[in-house]
């Protein structure tokens, strides 16, 4: 073997070694949620604790998987070179990302910021390693999701129907002392929860399984999402199954040659499923499984209420921290005065969020990174995909989501970077 093969054959053992740690990276963010690791006593959220303690165990592995990529062949320069060319949506997004967490960094101390790092920085390194994933790897990593999703929306509607919770969280968290009923399964809060549900629902539909597989498994799922409660996540739900329905039956049409029998029953099935899904909703909302859900549908809560309230935070800054950026003590501080209702008592918005945190001379570049970022997830993606990528920015923009510590953010990459290199390769 010459001393050229060699080099080759360590670079795709060291690729290989940065795929496995980022894998089990974001295995454990999976399944160590943010009020988990509370729960079990690591100073994960709150005040207490180091900033190294804000950071997820499974942010380490991601870290770790990127610098062993840099070095794969023995000249990270040029790696990186390499990289920007190959992938330069996700190299400039992972750049304008470095430079805001140094930038927030100096002018406040590092308090606040271990989020750039688990939620944004992490979930671009996801992107960049996985597009190395094999194509068996990258089928065991879908299904292993879409597992996960069924696991946890199962015990979701069970925690419904039955009123209790499978996993004991903080006895103190105030979601667990709402009003109504809403489950926290595995993930913990009932949003982060449905996020998850309903980014899942549209891969497993862009999967290569058969028919009734995803449809028992998108039923499943549709039922878990009135189990959490999330009203933004159940609606687009629905408007996607009637964009899928509505694309299948398109191209049916258009493209392939239906007899007149053949068309009454595709038109029949194309209204039976909306009619077949709204009653089983119904049937569900009002069996128990989404009291919340029924309570609040036709009403304007405290929960829409606080995602109003979240556009008036400029007006609690001075100019100066609207061009330059305020830090998370400060940010704190407005929201107390801002006097939003426990345990609503954050900005829900991750766009605002993340324009306060930079400032107006900041965020522009940030914002263009990250469209830029979107665009290269959605390029030559199916329908169903592109749904779920939208499912998640929808969802995410009524929610603190990545404008905070998010794993919702850093799973939905890594299952479309996954799941989309397998839908290339097949075409």
């Amino acid at each position: 073997m010459t001393s050229e093969d060699e080099k080759t054959a360590s670079c795709t053992e060291t690729g290989s070694w940065a795929v496995l740690l980022c894998l089990c990276g974001i295995f454990l963010h999976i399944v160590l949620s943010d009020p988990l690791l509370n729960a079990m006593g690591f100073h994960y959220s709150g005040e207490q604790g180091r900033f190294y303690e804000k950071m997820h165990p499974g942010t380490y592995f991601i870290l770790l998987s990127f610098l062993i990529l840099a070095g794969n062949n023995f000249n990270p320069i040029e790696t990186v070179l390499l990289l920007c060319l190959r992938q330069p949506a996700c190299m400039a997004l992972l750049f304008i990302d470095t430079l805001a967490l140094a930038y927030m960094a100096l002018r406040s101390d590092a308090s606040g910021l271990a989020f750039m790092i688990d939620t944004h920085i992490s979930a671009v390194i996801c992107a960049i390693v996985l597009a190395r994933m094999p194509e068996p790897l990258c089928q065991k990593m879908v299904t292993c999701l879409i597992i996960a999703a069924l696991a946890n929306g199962i015990i979701g509607i069970a925690e419904a129907l039955g009123k209790f919770r499978i996993f004991l969280f903080d006895p103190d968290w105030t979601v667990l002392h709402e009003e109504y009923f809403r489950a926290s399964a595995f993930i913990g809060h009932p949003l982060d929860n449905a996020m998850f549900t309903a980014i899942v629902l549209f891969i497993t539909l862009a999967s290569d399984y058969p028919q009734i597989i995803k449809a028992c498994t998108g039923t499943i799922l549709m039922a878990a999402l009135l189990a959490f409660g999330g009203r933004a996540a159940l609606f687009y739900s629905i408007f996607g199954l009637i964009s899928l329905t509505a694309a299948s039956l398109w191209r049916m049409l258009v493209h392939q040659r239906v007899t007149l029998p053949q068309l009454a029953m595709v038109i029949a099935a194309g209204l039976a499923a909306p009619l077949f899904l709204t009653v089983l909703l119904w049937l569900s909302a009002h069996g128990g499984v989404g009291e919340r859900l029924t309570a609040s549908m036709a009403k304007w809560d405290n929960s829409a209420d606080a995602r109003r309230l979240a556009f008036t935070v400029f007006h609690y800054m001075t100019e100066e921290e609207i061009w330059f950026g305020i830090s998370p003590s400060r940010i704190v501080d407005i929201v107390y005065r801002m006097n939003l209702k426990v345990p609503l008592s954050d900005l829900e918005n991750p766009w605002i969020m993340m324009c306060i945190s930079l400032g107006m001379l900041t965020f522009p570049f940030w914002l263009l990174a990250m469209f830029a970022f979107i665009y290269h997830l959605m390029k030559h993606k199916p329908l169903a995909l592109q749904l779920a990528i939208m499912a998640y920015f929808l969802i995410a923009s009524t929610a603190n989501s990545f404008g905070r510590k998010d794993a919702n953010f850093l799973i939905m990459v890594s299952a479309i970077t996954c799941a989309g290199q397998l839908r290339i390769k097949r075409l």
